[in-house]
């Protein structure tokens, strides 16, 4: 078989592999915000000034349309939406894979490896994919990739058109959550650990200044408009010490899926001490180990990856409420490519001092992804679980309402 075309197999495996993870989810029905999203898209259809009013409180038109596109092709049929979530999910780790393979200088050991480990769920359980109501955040982070993948290639390749499309990437991703104001410090970030310019790209100033004056109009308008006389400091964010607090509970359930608090499943309560311990020792460990690498002599794009999560987390440290474990998918991203440098690394060093890697790395690879897909699916099931125990009402109400409103 030809090396391109074995290289394509090689990195469509990320591809297969979050198919098999999530492909359980399928059979699960609506749950919690669905059905307010659902009910509130046909009131869109049939009356499209209302559209604004689909994501509720916040602006997030793109995912809003995303909802009348799937009611379109899937009535209230929940199948259909977590297929559209599942897309989503392989899109962005098409993305994370491409991303991967521009920082490692067109290594594929590290695409791959960063995208088996994305694909999984690495460091954020899934959970922003097994809910339907979550993909708010899978359609900004989609925008959030393709901009930095399309940014890194301008970098390198210098070509015009990707630099007018990182822009228009940029205003689809705020257009879709407000966490993608994180993009604008990220494409900084990229083009600090790249390091070279290629001929005829724009200077620096006149690159940002344009995203910035679109992170400004975009501010303006969420809270200067949409949001304006809403109580939204002091109740949903606020600025002081929590932050910091967060910051560190974010880094350690990036380790440990489950805490005393967690929401993702039902802990027996024979488990609860025993985590309390993993869980302190975690908030502990997790900020120690990743000061301790980012200032190791590690490769520039391994140091990307692990400066990418703060960054990433930045729109959710000043949260007021919980730490909520669906907001680690985009972080999840900068430990990925982190994990996958620091592996092929340790690889090269290995074969360097003349020791091939032995049988054990791939024993420890294989047991790792298979935890991944256990863990996500454990939340899957629960998932399911619950929505049994709630019964078939709400359901039922999602197809009268349609009905009323002259649906098949």
């Amino acid at each position: 078989m030809p090396a391109p075309r074995r290289a394509r197999l090689w990195l469509a495996l990320p591809l297969l592999y979050a198919t098999l993870v999530f492909a359980p989810m399928l059979r699960n029905q609506f749950w919690r915000d669905d059905f307010g999203w659902i009910t509130r898209t046909m009131e869109a259809i049939q009356d499209p000034v209302r559209l604004l009013d689909v994501a509720k409180t916040d602006f997030r038109l793109i995912p809003s349309l995303s909802f009348v596109l799937n009611f379109a092709l899937a009535g209230v049929n929940p199948f259909g939406y977590y297929l559209f979530n599942l897309a989503l999910h392989l899109a962005n780790v098409a993305l994370v894979v491409a991303l991967a393979r521009r920082l490692a200088a067109g290594d594929a050991r590290v695409a791959v490896i960063a995208g088996m480990l994305f694909a999984g769920g690495f460091a954020s359980y899934g959970e922003a994919v097994i809910w339907i109501s979550a993909r708010t955040g899978l359609i900004a982070d989609l925008f959030s990739l393709a901009a930095l993948v399309t940014h890194a290639r301008h970098l390198q390749e210098g070509r015009r058109r990707d630099g007018i499309l990182v822009p228009i990437w940029t205003a689809l991703a705020l257009l879709s959550k407000e966490s993608a104001v994180a993009l604008v410090p990220l494409l900084g970030l990229l083009e600090g650990t790249i390091g070279r310019r290629a001929p005829g790209v724009a200077p620096a100033a006149r690159r940002y200044g344009l995203l910035l004056g679109l992170l400004v109009v975009y501010l303006g308008f969420e809270f200067g408009v949409h949001r304006r006389g809403s109580e939204i400091v002091g109740r949903d964010y606020a600025f002081g010490a929590h932050a910091l607090r967060n910051l560190i509970e974010y880094l350690a359930r990036m380790i440990l899926p489950l805490t005393p608090s967690s929401m993702m499943v039902s802990i027996a309560p024979a488990w609860r001490s025993p985590l309390v311990v993993m869980y302190v020792v975690s908030m502990v460990a997790a900020p120690l180990v990743w000061l301790w690498l980012v200032f190791r002599p590690i490769p520039r794009a391994a140091r990307f990856g692990l400066v990418w999560i703060p960054i990433a987390l930045l729109p959710f440290l000043f949260l007021t409420f919980r730490t909520i474990t669906r907001y680690l998918y985009m972080p999840g991203v900068g430990a990925a490519i982190a994990a996958a440098v620091l592996t092929a690394r340790a690889w090269d060093r290995r074969l360097a001092t003349g020791r091939p890697p032995s049988r054990s790395w791939a024993i420890a690879a294989v047991v790792l992804l298979v935890a991944q897909a256990m863990v996500v699916n454990v939340v899957i099931l629960q998932r399911y679980r619950e929505q049994r125990a709630l019964g078939t009402a709400g359901q039922q109400d999602l197809v009268e309402q349609a009905r009323a409103l002259g649906f098949r």
